[in-house]
């Protein structure tokens, strides 16, 4: 029964904030859309944003699998084939719906923030081995890569509402890996 309540009141959190906003979630209304008593979301979640926090991580899912090719092309290939399924899925969609709704000042943005840097630093092993590998100058060379790569894929999906095949994030991934290859210095006339 515990999973069952807490699936329905994140649905009914989500539901909620999607009517009414962040400003306005009360408890009686996402325990009675919920149908469970408001003191069974006051014991698990005491505060809203511990409420909406819990509801949107439950959008976002588990922690995707961070790849280990042995490349630092075939990592990317890999994140960028999640960061498109996610991108593509009804929960991405949802969560940038309410984000955008929300605003970058609100309470709101600030939890989703806060959990967008959390599963930021994930892929960091990806750079790690990648910068021991010789592939990257430094993990701070390979983050700007990933910003890219999922700036690239979420402007395709949400702004320009095209879809991302596995050919584009190819490409995608062949420019930025390119871009980001270590140089060896030319040396200059004299």
């Amino acid at each position: 029964r515990g999973a069952h309540v807490v699936k329905e009141v994140m649905k009914a959190t989500l539901g909620e904030l999607a009517r009414v906003g962040y400003g306005e979630l009360r408890f009686e209304d996402v325990a009675a859309r919920a149908e469970v008593n408001k003191t069974t979301l006051y014991r698990r979640w005491p505060t809203k944003p511990e409420l909406v926090r819990a509801a949107l991580e439950s959008i976002v899912g588990d922690a995707p699998k961070v790849p280990n090719t042995g490349s630092l092309r075939r990592d990317l290939l890999a994140l960028g084939e999640t960061m498109n399924g996610f991108s593509r899925s009804a929960r991405g969609h949802g969560i940038t719906k309410v984000l955008v709704a929300a605003g970058p000042t609100s309470e709101l943005f600030k939890i989703a923030y806060s959990i967008h840097v959390k599963y930021q630093e994930l892929p960091r092993p990806v750079l790690e081995r990648a910068v021991a590998r010789g592939e990257l100058t430094s993990v701070a060379a390979g983050q700007i890569v990933l910003e890219a790569l999922d700036a690239v894929i979420g402007h395709r999906c949400f702004i320009e509402r095209r879809g991302v095949t596995k050919r584009y994030v190819e490409r995608v991934v062949a420019l930025l890996v390119e871009g980001a290859r270590p140089r060896t210095p030319t040396p200059r006339p004299r």
